[in-house]
């Protein structure tokens, strides 16, 4: 997940020099940097336009208004964290192994890439509601969590579990126990926290002992 590029810096003023593909990954950026920065309330279609050097009416060439861009923004965020989920499936590595590795991948993206992570899960919540015709396989949030619920799946299959073990509940408890550590750092960078890579071992150990813990079979 480290190989995903970063917002580019700040140049107000700049020219928005790029075509086709290149201006839509531009504008992106452009508006992904200004929504953490200014806010996504505050942030409208002329200010993310001023910035590129551009006219209103360009940007709708490529969007129909900030939610079409900052919905884009977060489909991109779960699909990049989907993609790593079924890469470590096709892998054939341990189960157990493929849920330590996504589990600290997740925790490493958060804490890597804070906009993307940030504008993804506080967004507004208007913002966050799907279409109401999307199709859940078609949605990329649920795409990606349900990449994620198949690594679980692999794990109490592969290990003496209890029969009634509740795959949606250890699933989101687990997703709940990453989050929480992504959003805490981020939220409060003040803290005095223990070495980061430290940290997000032992909390990973935790996490998926945990799990392993409460979905084993009964004695």
């Amino acid at each position: 997940m480290s190989s995903i590029s970063k917002p580019a810096p700040s140049s107000s003023g700049r020219k928005c020099k790029g075509k086709g593909h290149e201006r839509r990954e531009e504008i992106l950026s452009v508006a992904q940097r200004l929504f953490v920065q200014e806010g996504y309330a505050r942030t409208t279609i002329r200010r993310i336009a001023s910035e590129l050097g551009l006219c209103s009416t360009v940007l709708y060439l490529y969007f129909p208004d900030k939610g079409a861009i900052l919905e884009e923004i977060c489909a991109s965020t779960f699909a990049k964290l989907a993609r790593e989920c079924r890469e470590l499936r096709a892998s054939g590595q341990d189960p157990v192994a493929n849920l330590h590795a996504a589990t600290s991948g997740y925790i490493r993206f958060g804490l890597e890439h804070p906009q993307e992570y940030l504008l993804t899960f506080n967004q507004p919540a208007q913002a966050a509601q799907p279409a109401k015709d999307a199709e859940p396989d078609n949605d990329p949030g649920c795409c990606a969590y349900a990449s994620f619920r198949a690594l679980v799946e692999d794990v109490v299959a592969a290990e003496p579990t209890d029969p009634a073990v509740a795959i949606e509940v250890l699933t989101q408890c687990l997703w709940a126990g990453m989050h929480g550590l992504i959003m805490l750092q981020l939220t409060k960078p003040g803290f005095p926290w223990a070495e980061r890579d430290e940290l997000i071992q032992k909390h990973v150990t935790l996490l998926c002992e945990g799990l392993l813990q409460s979905a084993s079979a009964k004695a």
